[in-house]
């Protein structure tokens, strides 16, 4: 792929407590071009799937007190996808746009000089890539109406200074994964017994619990040495049976 673009941000001060930060963020990617030729019998996809990224962007930070900070706003990004006429086919594929809002959230505490708590809250998004939306051949399916993922994630950071070179971080966090964009089969099975698959958005969110820590020593002119160990814990969160469910699993079991 190819592409080009260009931001542009301005910071503004209302107040000697408040900074407003906004922005946006122009992208054209030219020539997202697919290719596969594992088909002994000819190409299976030789496309130019072209999109642009639209996206502004608002933050404000408040300082009430030299020990609080609190941070709030939010992005909303626009893909535009160009219509095409796929290879081998006559048939134009129309064009269609796929957008999100991220907002998110801070509160930075320093209760100390050594001391620093960080809450964080905030949503994010991935966009389906072209080989998701486009791509086919026997036995995967295209499929233009993919939606993004969202996740929303919440964490808790501690970050201590037991010197002035020596630094200790404690974090938790959760995250939770929604529209998960995963292969899955698709239709019936075949009259020869096999089965086409599709990317499809899934229906079960996914959640991840996690935490870490680390010890970090530096040195003068940047150089650093860190120990860290992570631990995360990920499951597909299905809901609790009702009552009418488990009645009913009861009486046909």
């Amino acid at each position: 792929g190819q592409w080009v673009g260009g931001e542009h941000r301005v910071v503004f001060k209302p107040v000697d407590i408040l900074r407003l930060t906004g922005g946006g963020e122009v992208q054209r990617h030219f020539n997202a071009h697919t290719f596969d030729t594992s088909d002994t019998q000819g190409v299976y996809d030789n496309d130019a799937h072209n999109f642009s990224l639209f996206a502004a962007y608002l933050v404000g930070d408040i300082v009430p007190v030299s020990w609080i900070k609190v941070e709030a706003g939010g992005r909303f990004d626009q893909y535009q996808y160009e219509a095409f006429t796929p290879s081998g086919t006559t048939q134009p594929s129309p064009g269609f746009g796929v957008g999100a809002f991220s907002p998110r959230g801070a509160v930075i505490l320093k209760p100390t000089h050594d001391d620093v708590v960080k809450i964080l809250a905030g949503q994010a998004f991935r966009a389906p890539s072209i080989y998701e939306l486009y791509y086919a051949s026997a036995p995967q399916l295209a499929n233009p109406g993919l939606t993004p993922e969202h996740m929303t994630s919440a964490e808790v950071e501690y970050t201590h200074r037991f010197t002035q070179t020596i630094t200790g971080l404690l974090s938790v966090y959760d995250n939770v994964i929604t529209n998960l964009i995963a292969q899955r089969a698709s239709g019936a099975p075949n009259a020869d017994g096999t089965q086409n698959f599709q990317y499809q958005n899934t229906n079960t969110p996914v959640e991840t619990l996690g935490a870490e820590a680390e010890v970090r020593r530096e040195w003068k002119e940047g150089w650093m040495v860190a120990a860290s160990y992570a631990f995360q814990h990920s499951k597909y969160v299905v809901p609790s049976p009702s009552l009418g469910d488990l009645l009913s699993q009861k009486q046909n079991p």
